[in-house]
């Protein structure tokens, strides 16, 4: 699995890459990922990649959208979503969300008011501001298990990786 992982990683950078060069390299660049990886679906455009399998997907770029499945549950706020992967086995299905917010520190606490507001139990809340603010948290409700964190500077980034047991 890690293998394939790696493949895919790789992959996805060359058709990153590729991508300048015209719908033919595109097009074998997807092929190439498909057959290397396992992968039953490709598609790369100028707005980014989706990739399709049995194990589950991935999509970056502009283009990215919230996933139709993902469990109901409070989100960042002000955020915009850049990547998306959904991963299933026999136990249970994870999303892994990534993106930027605009301010991190008031992404981070209104999403821990809104979990607990909506009956989260929240076993971590950790905030830094060292360099810059970050902050990480995990919460449960019911069957769903939830990791997010934010990180200020100048990425204003976010992560919320979602788990649920099947």
């Amino acid at each position: 699995m890690r293998a394939r992982s790696a493949v895919v990683a790789v992959a996805v950078i060359a058709a990153l890459v590729g991508t300048s060069c015209g719908k033919v390299v595109e097009k074998a660049t997807e092929k190439a990922i498909e057959n290397s990886s396992g992968a039953d679906n490709v598609d790369i455009s100028k707005d980014g990649v989706k990739i399709e399998s049995k194990d589950g997907t991935f999509e970056a770029g502009a283009t990215t959208e919230m996933p139709k499945d993902l469990p109901k549950a409070p989100m960042f706020e002000n955020a915009s979503l850049k990547s998306s992967t959904k991963m299933s086995d026999s136990a249970s299905t994870t999303w892994l969300l990534a993106g930027t917010v605009k301010d991190a520190k008031a992404a981070y606490q209104n999403l821990v008011k809104a979990l607990k507001a909506d009956g989260w139990e929240l076993s971590t809340e950790m905030e830094t501001s060292n360099p810059d603010y970050s902050g990480i948290g995990m919460a449960t409700k019911g069957n769903l298990e939830l990791n997010f964190g934010t990180t200020g500077g100048s990425e204003k980034s976010f992560y919320y990786w979602m788990s649920q047991s099947k």
